[in-house]
């Protein structure tokens, strides 16, 4: 049996092979279509979440800045309605915790999500009340960190001048801005330098 390239290859009926494989082409052109239709928005969404997931802490510090915006005429304090929401859902924690019907992972789950509700309302009222700052909270080593930070001292030398280690110093900063629901040293200064009795 010879295979070789010049065996002429079977006839087929001109006529309805051209229009299958038209039809197919245009199925196949229909099919990439859709594709790209429902691809591309999910790629965009996909994206926009990686850029989000990624830089969670500076559109929560861009959100935290906005305090109010303009709708139809009307001015919208966020803190003031991020406030009421979060007291419902605080609110709402508090019944699924103490209902009779909840068992305990779902307790010490909802407790957990309590925690951190009651953790994130304390921060939106300090936005609404500049003056409950969060400095009260704050331990007597870390209102001495927070002050030099305030003087211009670098971690380095908190580090040295407080007999700790750079790590614990960076610990206790994150504690203090966490306690003050600041972000940046500018933050740590402008309240610090509010409370100058230190």
């Amino acid at each position: 049996m010879d295979h070789s390239l010049s065996t002429p290859l079977p006839r087929c009926r001109a006529g309805r092979d051209d229009r299958e494989v038209a039809e197919w082409a245009k199925l196949i052109e229909a099919i990439a279509n859709l594709a790209l239709a429902l691809v591309w928005p999910a790629a965009v969404v996909f994206v926009v979440w990686l850029i989000m997931r990624r830089h969670r802490d500076a559109f929560g510090r861009l959100i935290d800045r906005v305090e109010s915006f303009s709708l139809m005429g009307n001015e919208v304090k966020l803190a003031a309605a991020a406030a009421v929401e979060q007291e419902a859902q605080v609110e709402e924690l508090v019944r699924e915790i103490s209902s009779p019907d909840t068992d305990q992972p779902q307790r010490e789950a909802a407790a957990r999500r309590l925690a951190n509700e009651a953790e994130r309302l304390g921060r939106v009222r300090a936005i609404a009340d500049p003056a409950a700052d969060g400095w009260d909270l704050l331990a007597p080593k870390e209102v001495v960190i927070a002050a030099m930070i305030a003087e211009n001292h670098t971690l380095e030398e908190i580090a040295d001048q407080l007999d700790l280690t750079n790590t614990q110093v960076q610990i206790r900063l994150k504690q203090i801005r966490r306690k003050l629901g600041v972000y940046t040293f500018d933050e740590i200064v402008e309240i610090a330098n509010r409370h100058r009795d230190w």
